[in-house]
């Protein structure tokens, strides 16, 4: 499986898909999470750094963990 951390409204999981891989997503924002249910994306509604991790424990092959970047985008404060 491939698992996506802070998958967000599903950019990766989209991409992943056009190359005809799938994902599993975690993303704790209620929001994102009902645009990737509307996309049909797999998700778990969780705070990643509280999600057990053995669950996932010798079954993963691709890893994307790009972390929220607010702080430094237009919709943020720009630091």
């Amino acid at each position: 499986m491939i698992l996506d951390l802070f998958a967000g409204p599903g950019g990766w999981s989209h991409a992943l898909t056009v190359l005809g891989a799938r994902d599993i997503g975690l993303e704790w924002d209620t929001w994102a999470c009902k645009t990737r249910a509307r996309a049909g994306q797999l998700t778990i509604q969780t705070d990643v750094a509280r999600y057990p991790v053995w669950i996932f424990s010798g079954r993963v092959l691709g890893l994307i963990a790009s972390p929220p970047c607010q702080a430094w985008s237009m919709a943020g404060k720009r630091l």
